[in-house]
């Protein structure tokens, strides 16, 4: 995946284990800068969503944090996903979000020139396994 003339949209959600202003998330507050600048030079990366800040989006409750972005090729973004930065980070995850029991991301190839939206996403996340 991709084909030609596609690109590779994914979309990843998280349940924090506390509020975001808890001390005890300060420690992942802290790296969000970083990774997505990491993000932004990153081989293939082509786009990601941000709210207002640049920072962090906050999804459907003040505890799920989520994640959109466009990629050139799915190396491209595995390669991100367990580099250095982002790697070190998802190494601890445990530490600040709860592990969910449903599937908590999902890829999907899209045309190239076209951004996808956080409900389009939401809706792959949500659709059954086959289709």
């Amino acid at each position: 995946m991709p084909d030609d003339g596609l690109f590779v949209a994914q979309l990843n959600v998280a349940q924090a284990l506390y509020e975001l202003d808890d001390p005890r998330m300060a420690s992942y507050l802290s790296l969000i800068e970083e990774v997505n600048a990491a993000a932004d030079r990153a081989a293939g990366f082509v786009w990601r969503l941000k709210d207002g800040s640049g920072k962090l989006n906050v999804g459907r409750s003040s505890r799920e944090i989520v994640n959109l972005s466009v990629w050139r090729s799915l190396d491209d973004l595995r390669d991100f996903v367990h580099g250095e930065i982002h790697g070190h980070a998802l190494r601890k995850r445990s530490k600040w979000f709860i592990r969910l029991p449903s599937p908590y991301s999902v890829v999907w190839s899209i045309p190239l020139g076209r951004l996808p939206t956080l409900q389009e996403g939401l809706k792959r996340l949500a659709a059954p396994q086959h289709e």
